[in-house]
């Protein structure tokens, strides 16, 4: 009892101890004077949570100590689009939906007999349970807009039955296991989306004695989409029943799904013949469909590739999109594959986007002596790829190549006109054109291939190929016109240091090839590095070369043959690199 202060308000504070629906009246007396009269209203409150040893796991989750009656009284009285938390264990619960609710369970598992969730609302989610009993998991009857999504739904007659034509449908990311059917399906539905789920009827030892059916269709389901799911270890995966009238063409409605290891991957006893899409049955020939022989269904198939001969290896899943191949990418679910080489060495790889590598470079090029047998198996494909020591060594030279080619910095082609020495930058050996200006009298001209330095005097021209300049090395098809009355008319006399003067022009020793020597004024013109072919000038003088120098011509040779030898070393060397890089030291 309260007085109603001035204002005439009444108030009352009162703390409700425990989740329910309560009824709160107010009566009012009237006054004395009779100008009120006496009143009687009542509202009604619901209370979704307490703080009570009621309920174990906090205030947020229904008790699990309430039976069917009290949380069927809570959901009733949810508003709308309104949540309800599950945590714990919950025992003999058989509960409607008749509302648009969310049920939204943290690990709770629900035990008991009969139906668990019966579903007849819209816009309704029951996400997170974990549910066994004797009867259904979960109908959906006549409902529409309903996601069931990451439940585990376990040993029940069916796991998942939807009945009474109901629309919008969505079942993903659930495990059905050891359910008598994991989905099913005896009405028409329109628009079901099944996706990403385990339906395992986990008689794997012996499916084929099996009572387990992973999906099973009695009706035509309109705009279905049935992909990504792995369905193992029942009678049949898929089962279209006798009922069923639809439509044949299921390509684009049941695809990318993993079907294997059941007794049927696919078993037809409807008058129709439906035929799904691609679906990776695990075998690559023809697949154990079903029981109506003759049936031509596209199916998806494996092939084990040796990637490099070195030891790489790939399992590729794939199917043909008219007359192209394609892989099946992230259209399918994971499979585990097994890899074994020579017997004896095992690795087990799950595939991303339809492909798993295995790299047993290092064992294969340490037993390059001998053939190398690599086994893959995924379900019921078993392939095998031999590689002969042949095979292996040829794969080692084409690394050696290629580390020889990346060491090589390019051709050098194109035009490098240098006056005086060129060094050229970049990695590789060069090709390139040198012109040099020398002092003396008389005009010499010579062409030809090496990393020729000339002597004599003139004007020497020289094509240059090497990486280093040196006297030369090569072979020169060079003439020599000296015209010995010319007063240094051609003469660059820049940047030049005169030497005493020389009454004739020095002969050299012929090329081993037997051409001679070109004999001009000293032309250093090395092209070496870059694509371009073009040595950067380093200004060195140009002078005059005299008989006295003729003996370091040798000293010169030697050095040319040193700087090839490293340059051998380096390209070793750099093939070393490269087959670190792939695993084969």
């Amino acid at each position: 009892m309260r007085q109603t202060n001035a204002d005439g308000i009444a108030i009352l504070e009162y703390t409700i101890s425990t989740i329910g629906n309560f009824t709160i009246q107010v009566s009012f007396d009237g006054t004395s004077d009779s100008d009120f009269n006496s009143a009687t209203n009542s509202s009604r409150l619901n209370a979704l949570a307490k703080p009570s040893e009621e309920n174990e796991f906090g205030p947020k989750y229904v008790p699990t100590v309430w039976n069917t009656t009290q949380i069927q009284e809570l959901i009733d009285n949810t508003p709308l689009g309104g949540t309800l938390y599950f945590k714990g264990i919950y025992k003999n619960l058989n509960l409607i939906l008749n509302k648009s609710i969310n049920l939204i369970s943290e690990g709770a598992r629900f035990t008991g007999t009969g139906t668990t969730f019966k579903v007849n609302g819209t816009n309704i989610l029951i996400s997170g349970f974990n549910i066994t009993t004797t009867g259904t998991g979960i109908e959906i009857d006549n409902a529409s807009n309903i996601k069931i999504l990451n439940n585990t739904i376990a040993n029940c007659q069916f796991g998942i039955n939807l009945i009474n034509i109901p629309e919008n449908i969505e079942i993903s990311y659930n495990n059905l296991l050891a359910n008598g059917a994991g989905i099913n399906i005896p009405n028409n539905v329109s628009g079901l989306k099944i996706y990403e789920n385990i339906i395992n009827g986990l008689d794997l030892s012996n499916p084929g004695l099996s009572t387990k059916f992973g999906i099973l269709i009695y009706q035509e389901v309109t705009n279905l989409n049935m992909s990504r799911n792995f369905i193992t270890g029942n009678y049949a995966g898929i089962r279209f029943q006798d009922t069923y009238t639809g439509k044949e063409d299921l390509s684009e409605d049941i695809k990318f799904n993993t079907i294997v290891n059941n007794h049927f991957e696919v078993q037809l006893q409807s008058k129709s013949t439906p035929v799904p899409g691609y679906n990776w049955y695990g075998s690559s020939t023809w697949p154990y469909f079903c029981q109506r022989l003759g049936l031509v269904a596209p199916w998806i198939k494996s092939r084990l590739v040796s990637v490099d001969d070195l030891g790489l290896f790939r399992l590729e899943l794939y199917y043909m999109d008219g007359s192209e191949e394609k892989i099946v990418t992230n259209e399918i679910v994971t499979n585990n594959v097994t890899f074994t080489l020579n017997g004896y060495l095992s690795s087990t790889v799950t595939t991303v986007n339809g492909i798993a590598i295995v790299n047993f470079t290092n064992y294969v090029f340490a037993n390059r002596g001998q053939n190398n047998i690599i086994n893959s198996s995924i379900y019921r494909d078993l392939w095998s790829i031999t590689l002969t020591p042949e095979q292996i060594q040829a794969a080692i030279d084409k690394a050696l190549e290629e580390a020889n080619n990346n060491n090589n910095g390019g051709d050098g082609s194109g035009d490098g006109s240098n006056n005086g020495p060129g060094n050229g930058t970049g990695d590789g050996n060069g090709t390139g054109n040198g012109t040099g200006n020398g002092t003396g009298d008389g005009n010499g001209t010579g062409n030809g291939t090496g990393d020729g330095n000339g002597t004599g005097d003139g004007i020497g021209n020289g094509n240059e190929t090497g990486v280093i300049g040196g006297e030369d090395s090569g072979s020169k098809d060079g003439t020599n016109t000296d015209d010995k009355d010319n007063s240094n008319e051609n003469q660059d006399n820049s940047n030049t240091d005169k030497l005493p003067e020389s009454t004739e022009t020095p002969q050299k020793e012929p090329n081993n090839d037997g051409t001679p020597r070109a004999s001009a004024g000293l032309t250093q013109a090395s092209a070496s590095g870059g694509r371009d072919g073009g040595g950067s000038p380093s200004g060195e003088k140009i002078y005059e070369v005299t008989k006295e120098e003729e003996s370091n011509d040798n000293n010169i040779d030697n050095l040319i043959k040193t700087i090839v030898g490293l340059v051998a070393i380096g390209i070793v060397l750099a093939a070393g690199v490269l087959l670190r890089k792939r695993g084969l030291t």
